[in-house]
């Protein structure tokens, strides 16, 4: 988790700027699938142990997300 802390930290500085007016409105971010699934980890969308049960055991469970982020898997946040 120590290793999307940066990218975190980024989303909560331009979702405060864009509330106060003094930000962008839309801002990008791009990475790998690593990061994507840092992010899915932070939001608590899934957990490593779902993760490695699904992987090793191939356990399945409606409470998580247990798959790796294939190719174009995206996350999508909007701040209303």
């Amino acid at each position: 988790r120590t290793g999307s802390t940066w990218l975190l930290q980024s989303l909560i500085n331009n979702m405060q700027k864009a509330i106060s007016n003094s930000g962008p409105k839309l801002v990008i971010y791009s990475g790998h699938d690593w990061t994507i699934l840092n992010i899915i980890l932070i939001l608590k969308l899934t957990s490593i142990e779902c993760f490695m049960e699904h992987f090793y055991n191939g356990t399945v469970s409606e409470d998580c997300i247990d798959e790796f982020p294939i190719f174009t898997t995206n996350v999508l946040l909007e701040l209303w």
